[in-house]
Parts: structure tokens; C-alpha cells; sequence
């Protein structure tokens, strides 16, 4: 009898467990005929079925739906917001006018930062291809060069890896496995560099950021994967396992999706596109510190950047991307989607004038 009480509780421990790490997960759709509310109302949290309820705004005067996110309120139509006023700006990037460049010098519609060997404090105030050292604007290190401290001190292609003799500007992506790098960030995935090749290091101390670059896992399941807790979020290399997390989608259903892991093509597709970019050279266009920032991306029109961001957007919310219904692609990822669409069309579009020749 005792030993029938023990299993009882420890099914029902289980099961506590279990219902504690299982999502539980807003539904987002479209309105249906049979649903009535304000017309200019575009959406409408239903709490009684834990359902976003979309209306995609039509009227040319109040044509964007402000996207609304863990929140029982309504949203309705407006105009769409004001982006003009923007402040701030680092050297390189586009402006209409001084206000708008952190430097307050507007140039060619181009902020105008600090030019070689002027005085600086710190690399945001040095033009494109420059940086900030010992108080002075200096060209950035090339590839394999020594004397960096951070990865802005080197060219746009490249990040800083310090040694015992110094730092020396590496290629972004390029070091093999077994690499010594100085930068391991953690994760839930191991590690992350994006010196290492494959994007994936290991840690080699719990007192430092030292690192090795490795293998990067791969989802045990195929992707995209449905999920109800983290447990279920699995991924492997040779040696270790691992666990991402399970995250809310924005689909019909209520369902809940694994985030990839970086061997998974989502992240794969990014390193490629970043790769690309980055030897399209369109990053010698910016500030040192806006590498890595769609500021200074989209600076770049072509497929390129098209990719990139894209690809970026994908790794950034891929739970919330899957299976998304008109309404939640109009309303909270329209950006993304008219990219997608357009990439998708570019290459039907190159592969016909292939056939074609």
C-alpha cells in the first residue's frame, strides 16, 4: 500500500512539473464573418478564448493596425507613425538634415563624423573606416594585423581575438574547430563567437571568456518543431546535449515552437547571408560600431541586404514566424514578409532569365 502511495505522488509530482513548464499560449487570427466589433478596431483580445482576433486595417487615412503584444486592451487603425525624426545618427549613415547626425553636420545627405587624426574620445565620433585610439580617428586594422583591443578596432570583416602576444583582427566565421579564441560568449547552446566558422565555441573556464571553436548542435527533431516545454527543444553534436527554449508562437492555433539551434539552417542561412554582406564591402559605408546594426545595413539596397535581414529577422523570432495566418503577416510582420516576397521573386525572376539564356 505504501508503495502505491510513493508511485501516486510521484506521478502526480510529474505531472505538476510538467503543467509548471507547459506553454500556454495566446491564438492570433483573422476576424471571421460571424465575429462584430468596431470597424476600426483592428485587433481585439478575446480573454474568454485567449484569442487575438485581426482586422487588417483597409482605409487609405488609417491604413496602419499598431501592433499590440501581453496586453487586454484594443487596438484600432491610425495613420501611419512619423519615422522622419530621427536623431542620433553615427557617421556614414543617411540624413536630410544636421539635427538628425549625432556629429550635427549633415553633408551630402550624410552624417559627417571626425576625419583622420582629428580628435576623438571614443570610435563613435570617427568617420567610416575609422577608429578611435590613444584620442585619435585611425585607419582600422586589417585582417591579421596586430594592436586591437575590441572588435571595432578592426575592419568591418573582422573581430578582435587577444592572445598572449596581443590582439590580432581575424576574419568574422573563419577560424576551424579546436581554435583558441578569447570571446566565448554563453548560451544555452554552449557557446557563440562569431570568429569560429561554425558561429559555436565551447568555454574552457567558468572564470574567463576563453573559448574553443566546435561543432554546432543540430535539432534531434525536425524543424520547426511543436513543443510544450523546453525539455522537448533538444539538439545534439557528438559530444553534448543540448536544450533551447520553447517559445509562444503567433499562429491560428495557440501553438508553441523550439527556437533552432545553430546548426540548424536558420542560423546557417544567416552566417552565409552575413558572409556575403560583409565581403560586398557595404559595411566600409558605416561607423566602426554599427557593424552589426540594420542602421547601417539598409543602407544597402540589393538582394544582399534583402538576405540578411531576413535571415537575421528568422533567428530572432522563429517561433513567432511559423504558421502565421494574413492578418498577423499584415499586422506584425509586414516588414518581413514584403522582403520574403520580394526575395522569393528575385530568384524566380533569375532563374527564368537562366532558362532563358
Amino acid at each position: 500500500m505504501e508503495s502505491l502511495k510513493l508511485l501516486l505522488i510521484f506521478i502526480i509530482s510529474a505531472y505538476a512539473v510538467e503543467e509548471i513548464e507547459k506553454n500556454y499560449c495566446w491564438s492570433y487570427q483573422c476576424k471571421t464573418n460571424t465575429t462584430t466589433f468596431n470597424s476600426s478596431t483592428c485587433i481585439y483580445p478575446n480573454t474568454l478564448y485567449s484569442t487575438y482576433v485581426l482586422n487588417a486595417c483597409t482605409s487609405s487615412s488609417t491604413p496602419y493596425c499598431p501592433p499590440i503584444y501581453g496586453t487586454y486592451q484594443n487596438s484600432s487603425c491610425t495613420t501611419i507613425p512619423d519615422t522622419t525624426a530621427v536623431t542620433n545618427l553615427y557617421p556614414g549613415e543617411t540624413c536630410s538634415a544636421n539635427s538628425m547626425c549625432a556629429s550635427n553636420n549633415c553633408t551630402k545627405a550624410h552624417c559627417v563624423g571626425v576625419s583622420l587624426n582629428g580628435t576623438c574620445t571614443k570610435h563613435d565620433y570617427c568617420g567610416p573606416g575609422l577608429r578611435c585610439a590613444s584620442g585619435t580617428c585611425k585607419a582600422l586594422l586589417n585582417i591579421n594585423e596586430v594592436g586591437c583591443t575590441t572588435d571595432y578596432d578592426c575592419v568591418p570583416k573582422a573581430g578582435c581575438n587577444i592572445t598572449s602576444t596581443g590582439g590580432v583582427c581575424v576574419e568574422y566565421f573563419s577560424l576551424p574547430l579546436s581554435s583558441v579564441i578569447s570571446n566565448c560568449t554563453k548560451t544555452k547552446q554552449g557557446g557563440y563567437s562569431n570568429l569560429c566558422k561554425s558561429g559555436v565555441c565551447l568555454y574552457t573556464s567558468l572564470f574567463s571568456t576563453k573559448g574553443t571553436c566546435s561543432n554546432a548542435p543540430t535539432s534531434v527533431a525536425t524543424t520547426p518543431q511543436q513543443c510544450t516545454s523546453d525539455s522537448q527543444c533538444m539538439g545534439k553534436t557528438e559530444t553534448n546535449t543540448y536544450f533551447t527554449s520553447c517559445q509562444c508562437g503567433m499562429n491560428p492555433s495557440g501553438l508553441s515552437y523550439c527556437q533552432p539551434f545553430y546548426g540548424d539552417s536558420p542560423y546557417l542561412n544567416y552566417i552565409s547571408s552575413y558572409r556575403t554582406f560583409m565581403w560586398s564591402e557595404a559595411l566600409d559605408k558605416c561607423n566602426t560600431v554599427r557593424r552589426f546594426d540594420d542602421n547601417c545595413w539598409k543602407m544597402t539596397v540589393g538582394q544582399n541586404y534583402t538576405n540578411l535581414y531576413v535571415s537575421k529577422y528568422q533567428i530572432e523570432n522563429y517561433p513567432q514566424l511559423q504558421n502565421n495566418d494574413a492578418c498577423t503577416k499584415t499586422i506584425y510582420f509586414s516588414n518581413y514578409y514584403s522582403k520574403t516576397y520580394s526575395g522569393a521573386a528575385s530568384l524566380i525572376i533569375s532563374l527564368y532569365l537562366l532558362m532563358l539564356s
